[in-house]
């Protein structure tokens, strides 16, 4: 029951609404349809599972037939089955081939795999959810219409309905798969070689709007490795799925290495790769078929790349990063990323980013293509992290930019970085309307442009290295920041040396362009706070430039413009201001400033011009400004340059030079100078070069204080010595001087300066030259210039006296001093710079006048001297000797010879005594010092002819001291060693003839003297050759003195026919010879007669050197004397000073003793013996006066065939036995105060030794007829006393005497003989007897000795020492 009645208030029940019965109605109704649907398309496949699919193979030939219709190309079925998985049916097919229509195989299936799917049930159509292929072999053709055809399936737009069905089958089915397939591509188009890629993988699957596919494929091995190609496309909404060329999507190649040449042959790249290898991706982006960008990864070596069809193509070594290109309807855009590359020479452009936009009209249609050749490029803009300036203008002839920026980069060569370059413009690129550029450089370098040949005095195109600039401009101006570090400004037609280093330049830029419709447009640059340094300067500037009014170049027109400019510089260096003096200051001025200005400051430089640039330095008044002035400070200044770079300047040049410097216009003037120069101070100094343009001319003056040796200083340093012949080359002086200076200096030529000067001494003292004497207190007024000099009013002492002075230039040319005066003889003396002169005023006294005539003419000096000598004494040696009262006229005089071209300068000096002396002498003036040519010398007799080479001397003469002018010459300094010795040699005679009556040198005398002499050189040195003749020597002397280092060199040989050396000069040769030195020649004499102390000796040979070092002694390596009856030979030597011992190894060989006494003086006492006599024997003293009492030495005693005369008798005669008080005499032992009627012996012989003036021996033999001499003891030499001993053995027989001749043996002496033999039988029996001899030479002792009776008996005979016995003779035998 209801729960609540209508009168309760229950609610009622809508009604159900009509629409919703009709939903329900047709719910069921649909429901019930698809329910049929899914029923039959159930059964449908069903019978298709069960009832069709297992009979496929039978119907094979049917289906070929439906393929081929529905294709459109022949295919044909080498197998056909089925299967199925489940619910999905597969199909299988075997050798699958499809037929082109021409009849070519386009394609070859081995092996097909196809997965039916249930979208055939819809479609009515076959549709297939997998088509897997294996080891397909497939042809992708493009014929030379551009149709593409795949397996013979022509993808190409369609011509006909039926034309599409492959393509719109293919691309309907979900996905494709071949695997290790074999692709083969064709190219009629492009008419490329058949390209075949082997293990082909492809995968292509497609959506209702999607189509993704992927080829991988292994080229040939020339083409490169294995590869990738992917695309991702959309199709439109209502389009065909085979209609691919409206698809749009992006392709993309992965290449890891493949050969660009060779790719380029079948496929279109974005940008145009003429060679290549490496690694390349590539993205294409398509829409509606037409390509809008496309993108680029390269990894490439060996890259040719062609930028435009224009263009060369860039060869690059290497080429990597990513290039973009976009293309719109309205422009395109390129862009790179990373962009790196190296040229292939070597240059590298590093990583970076640029892009590139152009607004151009693009034509896009279902072809694609470029863009329309007409369509113009109405704007653009470029983006640029960075880029390299030099690499850029390097490469720009294969880069695309416009025609003006690539010229630019042609003629300026830039070097640099710009970074964040942005620049935009409207308009045709070549002449936008507008633009805008944004940029900064760094490094930045522009190479000047060249001055044209046909203007050279037009300025060209600055340029600069090192800047760095920020800039900011469009098409009406801007505005920059430039920087300079370490680089360089150029300005080429500006400065002679164009380029200004920089090492710090800072300035601030603006500038405007203001357009004139149909002309030029006006420019005006600003130049803002620049401050700028270098080594030279430092300074800043502010500057104002614009273009003239008129066009073309000239004054007033557009170029070079107008020029205001201010400025200041701290400080230059002086030597530099010339590279900064503009070209329009003209070319001898700047050439004179360059070799002038030598060092020095430049300081407070303030300079401004203003005008036109055409007309710089704006010489005419009101064209223009240019005006300089500056503080010079410590500035060296050659106010005349040297002819030639780099030489000394022949005007000594200014030095610590300060004062005003100005420029105005083209006037150059210095102002209220000072300088030094040497030690001089210049004052009031002003010069001016009145126009620096045409024809130059320096003046100077100014006034110069200081002391007179840096005045002669400079004199001698400037060409005012040329025009002097320098006559004050050598001069110096003391105190103070003035002299007034002023030049006029022609800058185009300074050969032809000009001078003036005024020279002032006030008791100043001169010395002309340093062998000349001192002008004490001189005064005098010089003046000069270029064309004269003159000196007057002058005055001085010189040598003692007061003495007048004047000069001046001659019209030949030289240059003349006179001067006349008293010289004193203390004067004279105290004069040492006059050297010999000086020294033998030591032998003058007194006073004597003179005149004195200088000339200096072709640089030498003509001098004349006279003087009559009164008033002057002289105590000089016969016979220059003279009384104070006395004249004796001398005149000095030098002359120059007339030039000869090709022969040195010569002159002729020529000195004359009265009629005493006379000498000239020819001289060679090329040298330091006069060398003498030839010359002659007379005293006492007619000057000589003198040939060349020689110095003639004649000289007759008295009585001459030779040891007093040798004293006098040694007083003087002649010929000595030392400075100037070699000069005065040549004034020394080569040929000396000389006639004296006397000559006396070291205490010798010669008389009647006649000699001829001559100093030559021969191959071993110089040579003084003598023949002379005199009554005590007569011969010819060769003299070589030592040479220099080699003291023992010196030798004098001598070949003389006679020479006497009297008793009386003995002492004198002992003085000579200790006189001796480490010079004293070695001596090589011989003298065919030789006397010593009045005896003839006969031939005399010495040889005997003299040894300085160490020992000082003779070497008497030869003595002979050989006379008719002895011959004397030996060496020896002998020590001179103050120990005088001679030492002598003799050799005596005698032919006739008898004749040699009686001719050394001692009597007739020996008649005959010949023998020799040899020993050593020494004494203190002479060599040639033996000292008998002090000698020592021993002797041996052999003669023969000799007789003792009759002497007188007495018992004095044994005593003279061995009287050693005459040597030779005793040596052959005169036994005539022995025996009365004398002694007839056939031999002598004993062995003498002598010991300090004692004389013993112990084996004396005398064998004659009568008897046998033995004897023994001594004698005193030197207190004449004997103790002797002596055996007489009468020649009772020939046996006796022989046995006593040979028993006495000078071992056993005569005491073992009288002890044994002479008191035995048979000796004792012959009455033999035996003496004792004592006393004084003069009174001697005679004792005979008696015989004892008791002696031993006799040995047998010893054999003699000596050997001298023989067999004595018998009487009448």
């Amino acid at each position: 029951m209801p729960l609540m009645s209508p009168e309760t208030g229950r609610v009622p029940q809508p009604r159900r609404p009509v629409l919703v019965s009709l939903s329900r109605g047709a719910f069921r109704a649909v429901s019930l349809l698809l329910i049929s649907a899914w029923s039959l398309l159930l059964l449908g496949w069903l019978i298709l599972h069960w009832g069709i699919l297992p009979h496929l193979s039978d119907w094979r030939p049917d289906i070929e037939q439906r393929l081929s219709r529905s294709l459109g190309l022949t295919v044909r079925m080498g197998q056909l089955q089925a299967g199925s998985s489940r619910w999905v049916p597969t199909v299988q097919a075997r050798d699958v081939v499809l037929l082109d229509p021409q009849g070519r195989e386009a394609l070859r299936l081995p092996r097909v795999d196809a997965a039916l799917s249930l979208r055939s049930l819809f479609s009515w159509s076959l549709r297939l959810s997998q088509v897997y292929v294996e080891g397909a072999r497939l042809d992708i053709r493009r014929d030379a219409r551009g149709h593409v055809f795949v397996g013979g399936l022509d993808l190409s737009q369609p011509g006909g309905a039926d034309d599409h069905r492959a393509a719109d089958w293919f691309f309907a089915q979900p996905e494709f798969v071949i695997r290790g397939g074999q692709l083969r591509w064709l190219d009629e188009l492009r008419g490329a070689p058949p390209l075949s890629l082997d293990a082909v993988d492809l995968v292509v699957r497609n959506g209702l709007r999607h189509h993704d596919l992927r080829l991988d494929a292994t080229p040939p091995a020339e083409w490169g490795e294995r590869f990738s190609l992917r695309g991702r496309f959309t199709q439109p909404l209502l389009a065909r799925a085979g209609d691919w060329p409206r698809w749009s999507g992006t392709l993309y190649a992965d290449l890891p290495h493949t050969d660009v040449d060779t790719l380029q042959r079948y496929a279109s790249l974005p940008f145009d790769l003429k060679a290549g290898r490496g690694a390349l991706r590539a993205w294409l982006d398509v829409e509606r078929g037409d390509w809008r960008g496309g993108a680029a990864d390269l990894a490439l070596d060996a890259v040719q790349l062609r930028l435009g069809r224009t263009l060369e193509p860039l060869s690059l070594s290497r080429l990597q990063g990513r290039l973009q290109v976009q293309r719109q309807r309205d422009g395109v855009r390129v862009s790179a990323q990373g962009l790196d590359f190296v040229t292939e020479d070597g240059q590298r452009w590093p990583a970076s980013q640029f892009t590139l936009g152009w607004r151009q009209a693009q034509v896009i249609g279902a072809t694609g293509g470029p863009s329309a050749p007409e369509a113009p490029v109405t704007g653009g803009e470029f983006r640029a992290d960075r880029l390299d300036l030099a690499l850029m203008a390097h490469i720009a002839e294969r880069l695309p930019l416009p025609d003006g920026l690539r010229r630019g980069l042609e003629r300026t060569r830039p070097e640099g970085q710009v970074q964040d370059l942005v620049a935009s413009w409207s308009g045709p690129l070549a002449r936008p309307e507008h633009y805008r550029v944004q940029a900064k450089a760094t490094g930045l370098s522009l190479q000047p442009g060249e001055v044209d040949p046909a203007h050279p005095d037009e300025p060209a195109r600055p340029g600069w290295r090192g800047a760095e600039l920020t800039l900011d401009a469009n098409e009406s101006g801007g505005e920059g920041q430039l920087s300079v570090r370490d680089g360089a400004l150029s300005f080429p037609g500006v400065f002679e040396q164009p380029e200004v280093p920089m090492d710090r330049l800072s300035a601030k830029l603006v500038w405007q362009v203001r357009p004139h419709p149909g002309q030029e447009p006006d420019i005006e640059l600003l130049v803002r706070e620049a401050r700028y340094a270098n080594p030279d300067l430092q300074g800043e500037l502010q500057a104002r430039w614009h273009t003239g009014a008129r066009p073309g170049q000239g004054s007033g027109r557009r170029f070079p413009g107008w020029l205001e400019m201010t400025g200041r510089i701290g400080q230059v260096a002086a030597p530099q201001v010339v590279r900064y003096l503009p070209l329009g200051i003209g070319h001898d001025a700047r050439d004179y400033v360059r070799q002038a200005v030598l060092a020095g400051e430049v300081r407070q430089l303030q300079f401004r011009t203003r005008g036109d640039l055409w007309d710089f330095p704006y010489p005419q008044a009101g064209t223009g400004e240019f005006r300089i002035a500056a503080q010079l400070q410590g500035v060296t200044l050659a106010y005349v340059p040297p002819a030639q770079a780099g030489a000394a300047p022949e005007w000594p040049a200014f030095e610590q030079l300060r004062g005003e410097l100005l420029f105005d216009r083209a006037r150059m003037r210095i102002r209220n100078a000072q300088a030094r120069l040497y030690g001089l101070t210049l004052q009031g100094v002003n010069g001016e070069i009145a126009d620096l343009i045409s024809h130059p001319v320096l003046t100077i003056a100014g006034n110069v204080r200081g002391p007179l040796a840096d005045g002669l200083r400079y004199v001698a340093s400037s060409p005012v010595d040329r025009l002097i012949d320098g006559a004050l080359r050598q001069a110096s002086g003391t105190g103070a001087m003035d002299l007034k200076l002023a030049l006029a200096i022609p800058l185009e030529d300074t050969d032809k300066t000009t001078v003036k000067g005024q020279l002032a001494l006030s008791g100043n003292d001169v010395r002309m030259a340093p062998d000349m004497p001192l002008l004490a207190a001189t005064r005098a007024q010089i003046q000069f210039s270029d064309r004269s000099f003159s000196l007057s009013s002058g005055s001085a002492r010189v040598l003692g006296g007061e003495a007048s002075l004047s000069g001046s230039l001659q019209p030949d040319g030289s240059l003349r001093f006179q001067s006349q005066g008293v010289a004193t003889a203390d004067g004279l003396r105290q004069a040492v710079e006059l050297g010999a002169v000086s020294r033998l005023a030591q032998r003058l006294s007194g006073q004597a006048p003179y005149k004195l005539d200088l000339t200096v003419r072709r640089g030498q000096t003509e001098m004349l001297l006279t003087s009559p000598l009164t008033g002057l004494a002289s105590d000089l040696p016969a016979p220059l000797g003279k009384t104070a009262d006395a004249a004796l006229p001398l005149r000095y005089q030098t002359r120059l010879a007339e030039p000869v071209a090709g022969q040195p300068e010569r002159d002729t000096l020529r000195v004359e005594l009265g009629s005493l002396a006379v000498a000239e002498y020819q001289r060679d003036l090329s040298g330091a010092q006069a060398q003498v040519l030839k010359g002659a010398l007379a005293i006492g007799a007619p000057l000589p002819a003198a040939p060349a080479g020689t110095v003639q001397a004649a000289l007759q003469l008295g009585d001459v001291d030779v040891d007093a002018w040798h004293a006098l010459g040694a007083g003087l300094g002649l010929g000595g060693a030392g400075a100037g010795a070699g000069n005065r040699q040549g004034y020394l005679p080569t040929d000396l003839s000389l006639k004296a009556h006397s000559l006396s040198l070291d205490g010798r005398r010669l008389d009647a003297v006649q000699a001829q002499v001559q100093r030559r050189v021969q191959g071993d040195g110089a040579h003084w050759l003598a023949e002379l003749n005199a009554r005590q020597i007569q011969g010819r002397i060769d003299y070589r003195p030592a040479a220099a280092g080699d003291p023992a060199s010196g030798r004098l040989m001598a070949r003389l026919g006679r020479l006497v050396v009297p008793e009386a000069e003995v002492d004198q040769v002992d003085s000579l010879l200790d006189q001796a030195s480490d010079g004293v020649p070695a001596l090589d004499i011989v003298v065919d007669n030789f006397e010593l102390k009045g005896r003839q000796l006969g031939k005399l040979e010495v040889q005997a050197s003299y040894r300085g070092e160490g020992g000082q002694d003779w070497r008497l390596s030869r003595l002979a004397m050989t006379g008719p009856d002895a011959r004397l030979t030996g060496s020896g030597q002998w020590a001179p000073g103050p120990r005088r011992r001679m030492a002598l190894n003799f050799k005596l060989d005698v032919q006739d003793g008898g004749n040699l006494l009686e001719h050394l003086g001692m009597g007739r006492v020996v008649k005959g013996a010949k023998g020799q006599v040899t020993g050593e024997l020494a004494w203190n003293g002479s060599p040639l006066s033996p000292d008998w009492a002090g000698m020592t030495g021993h002797m041996q005693l052999a003669l023969e065939s000799g007789q003792f005369l009759k002497v007188n008798p007495g018992a004095g005669r044994l005593l003279g036995v061995l009287s050693l008080q005459a040597l030779p005499r005793r040596f052959l032992l005169d036994f005539r105060d022995v025996f009365d009627a004398g002694f007839a012996f056939d031999n002598v012989s004993a062995d003498v030794l002598l010991s300090d003036g004692i004389a013993s021996t112990n084996n004396l033999r005398i064998r004659g007829v009568q008897a046998v001499v033995l004897m023994d003891g001594q004698t005193d030499l030197r207190h004449e006393t004997q103790d002797l001993r002596m055996v007489v053995v009468p020649e009772i027989s020939a046996g006796t005497a022989s046995l006593a001749y040979a028993a006495i043996n000078p071992v056993i002496g005569l005491g073992a003989f009288l002890a044994q033999y002479v008191l035995s039988k048979p000796l004792a029996e012959a009455g033999t007897r035996e003496f004792r001899v004592g006393g004084s030479w003069d009174a001697p002792t005679v004792v005979p000795v008696p015989r004892q009776a008791d002696a031993a008996p006799l040995p047998e005979p010893a054999t003699p020492a000596s050997g001298a016995a023989s067999s004595p003779r018998t009487r009448g035998g």
